[in-house]
């Protein structure tokens, strides 16, 4: 019963602002969700949960919370591609804690190359590991 009353509570502090610019909370939560490492930050699964709550109480509507939802979540996970392809090599050779596993690279480039498809289907369903397979996927070529 308390954590019903914390997830109302939650709901009615957050509504002025989904009132207000909804579906572009939604979309950037989304989109930075599913880019580059962001997704461990931003609770964009949430929020795109909170639309959906407001959406049934008719403050949004259900139909545009979805699309919008799709619509970042494929742009946040493309420019994870693109970021880990234009400067996934480069930007794990410069950053000390990482910089340890470049030698992998080329790892996992193969690895992408026969199972990239599935990983990436997986990945997105994957909480935090979804954070880290679109630049992965970029980093390892993956076509």
């Amino acid at each position: 019963m308390v954590a019903l009353t914390l997830v109302e509570k939650l709901v009615h502090w957050v509504e002025p602002a989904f009132v207000t610019a909804g579906y572009l909370i939604i979309a950037v939560a989304v989109l930075l969700e599913r880019s580059v490492f962001i997704g461990l930050i931003v609770p964009g699964d949430v929020i795109l949960a909170l639309g959906g709550v407001y959406a049934a109480q008719s403050k949004l509507t259900l139909v545009t919370v979805i699309v919008i939802g799709t619509v970042a979540a494929v742009a946040g996970e493309s420019t994870g591609y693109w970021l880990g392809r234009r400067f996934g090599r480069r930007l794990i050779s410069r950053i000390p804690l990482v910089r340890r596993l470049a030698h992998q690279l080329d790892a996992a480039e193969q690895y992408f190359a026969r199972h990239g498809g599935k990983t990436v289907a997986i990945g997105r369903y994957a909480t935090a590991a979804g954070a880290f397979v679109p630049f992965s996927a970029g980093g390892g070529r993956m076509p």
